[in-house]
């Protein structure tokens, strides 16, 4: 449900300019390439061990049989109980490829359409939509990360309920408002599943859970598999640990089970990758149709794959082409547990990886596996065309997401982080990686067996679409002017700060108003800073990943909203009191006088940045 983790996903977003590692899907890290299973097994310990996870389990499959099967460490680590081939975990966001499927079983039955308006399908779902009349939601949409939604906020995290239905659910989550037309941005959401669950149940006539069971997970042979929690599991459910390794997590009974909610042992997981190898079929029995896997595996409502380039999310599966071979999966992480599967069908080899801590660790094992199934297979090679110089001016230049994950976070997006885009020849240096032009605007990794970028341009600009988002290039004159007023603000504090000893010294002294009057020296500092700090507080709260924290009222909340209030009043009130006392500057004071003129301002220019992004009268627990 929370990709990967709340508590990593926050903090490095906000991390400016850096990779999003662990939240990333598909992240894979650099590691060595074992080539036995024996070193595979040593690897995927010592990966572990190394990042103190308290147990986990790993599946490997190679030519569609399950050749690797291992069990570390505790499922439970008060009474030391081992973790074994029974030992169920929760699989977090890799619900949403069995949700997929589900909805595939259903268009195959011709019961739902893939290209149908979410609204047709549920009439009473809420969603403001500005685009509607030209670009409905459709249900493709919601699975494929296109629908223009915003990832569910941080209290919708808190609730709770094994009895809340979906009927229920689909308005909690809310409200929905498109941010984009759908199609017209990528950004992952966990609301967008959940939608889809109840289109399962409204065309199927079931209860979710009980379709999902009769439907999928049975057929499918997973008997431990469950979309919440089960008394009769408990001696094999493992218990999740916070980064410590010790402290438990609290099993949390979300209602957005579509998006999150299953758990299952790591070999009953296997049968997914297994069911995708065989192309729809497994153990001699179909379960979906060799066309469904396909649409699954394939990219159709993203503005690359309109445009004709198969880039993007497909139904519930992510494309993973930074290897040898092409990978398609899903990772996931809910209370602590961590979850990924993946799997080649070029290769006939998957994975499986379970972890009951939210770690880097079960990553790295991810890639000490996928290192080991394409041990055999060569180098990719990847031929380049020319990039003519009209082109390099096109495209060359610095980048910022307009998809934020978090509307909330396009605000500091908007001032921190960059994307460059640098040409060497007709090399492309972007995001830390070499790419090579495969023609019309598409370009390829050197180290991927796919494309996996594209450039577009229309009459508002240039753009570069990837599986997971959309940046913009900034004009030159925005870039220099974002850049220069961050510049003065963090200059303008760092001289307040070293003044401030000197005017306390001054106070004390009843010399404040003799030495230039406290009108031209502290208040305009006292503006700027009392703007920065909404911001500052905002982000403070937000890199705490504390989900109790950001989800709930509580007093910080209400420090922060009520800083939000008084920061703009601040600055207004020193904006007056300048402009009264413009009149006593005289010739010695100008400078000073100047001075406060450009702190009140960028004061006004932060603040106004600020309430552009709805960050005045911020209640954090409610956005």
């Amino acid at each position: 449900m929370h990709n990967l983790a709340l508590r990593l996903f926050v903090p490095i977003l906000l991390a400016a300019s850096l990779p999003l590692k662990a939240s990333e899907p598909f992240a894979i890290p650099k590691v060595d390439s074992p080539k036995t299973l024996a070193a595979l097994d040593s690897a995927v310990k010592g990966a572990l061990a190394a990042d103190n996870v308290p147990g986990a389990a790993v599946v490997v499959i190679e030519q569609g049989k399950i050749v690797f099967s291992r069990s570390y460490g505790v499922a439970d680590v008060a009474t030391g109980r081992p973790v074994t081939a029974d030992t169920i975990f929760r699989a977090g966001s890799v619900s949403k490829s069995f949700t997929a499927l589900g909805i595939m079983h259903l268009v195959e039955q011709d019961r739902l359409k893939l290209d149908s308006p979410v609204l047709t399908l549920l009439p009473e779902w809420r969603v403001r939509n500005r685009w509607a009349d030209r670009y409905p939601v459709r249900l493709a949409n919601l699975l494929e990360h296109t629908s223009g939604l915003d990832d569910i906020r941080f209290r919708h995290y808190l609730i709770e309920g094994r009895e809340i239905t979906l009927t229920q659910a689909v308005p909690l989550f809310g409200p929905y408002e498109l941010r984009w037309p759908p199609g017209h941005g990528t950004s992952y959401s966990n609301a967008g599943p959940v939608i889809a669950g109840r289109a399962i149940e409204v065309a199927s006539g079931q209860d979710f859970e009980q379709f999902m069971t009769t439907t999928i997970t049975g057929p499918l042979g997973m008997p431990t598999a469950r979309w919440g929690r089960d008394a009769s599991q408990a001696n094999q459910l493992a218990k999740s640990y916070q980064e410590d390794g010790t402290t438990p997590e609290p099993f949390a009974e979300t209602p957005g089970r579509p998006s999150g909610s299953l758990s299952a042992s790591a070999t009953d997981l296997a049968r997914l990758p297994m069911l995708m190898l065989g192309r729809g079929e497994i153990d001699g029995r179909r379960v979906i149709s060799r066309e469904s896997v396909a649409r699954m595996e394939m990219a159709a409502t993203s503005v690359a794959a309109r445009a004709g380039a198969s880039i993007g999310w497909g139904l519930g599966l992510r494309p993973d082409a930074n290897g040898r071979v092409m990978f398609h999966g899903h990772d996931g992480s809910i209370d602590g547990f961590v979850a990924r599967f993946a799997y080649s069908s070029e290769i006939g080899a998957g994975y499986v990886v379970m972890a009951n801590k939210a770690s880097d660790a079960a990553i790295e094992a991810a890639a000490h596996i996928r290192n080991y199934l394409e041990r055999d297979l060569p180098p990719v090679v990847v031929g380049s065309l020319t990039v003519t110089p009209e082109q390099r001016a096109a495209w060359a230049g610095q980048y910022q997401s307009t998809t934020p994950r978090q509307e909330l976070l396009r605000a500091v997006i908007g001032v921190t982080q960059w994307a460059g885009a640098v040409f060497e020849g007709d090399v492309l240096l972007f995001e830390r990686a070499r790419w090579h032009h495969q023609g019309n605007g598409l370009f390829q990794r050197v180290d991927s067996v796919a494309p996996g970028l594209l450039f577009t341009e229309t009459p508002s600009g240039v753009w570069v679409h990837t599986t997971d988002g959309t940046k913009r290039r900034v004009p030159r004159w925005e870039m220099l002017t974002k850049l220069t007023i961050s510049a003065l603000v963090v200059a303008s504090l760092f001289i307040s700060f070293l003044q401030f000893p000197f005017w306390l010294r001054d106070w004390a002294k009843g010399r404040f108003a003799t030495r230039g009057s406290a009108l031209f020296r502290f208040a305009p500092s006292l503006a700027l800073a009392c703007a920065v700090a909404v911001p500052a507080s905002v982000l403070a709260m937000l890199a705490s990943g504390d989900i109790n924290l950001l989800g709930r009222p509580t007093f910080l909340g209400y420090v922060v909203f009520f800083l939000s209030i008084a920061a703009p009043a601040i600055v207004l009130t020193v904006g007056c009191v300048l402009w009264h006392g413009r009149q006593a500057i005289h010739v010695g004071n100008r400078f000073k006088g100047w001075i406060a003129l450009i702190q009140w301002t960028l004061a006004m220019i932060v603040l106004a940045w600020l309430l552009v992004h709805g960050w005045i009268g911020i209640r954090i627990w409610d956005v």
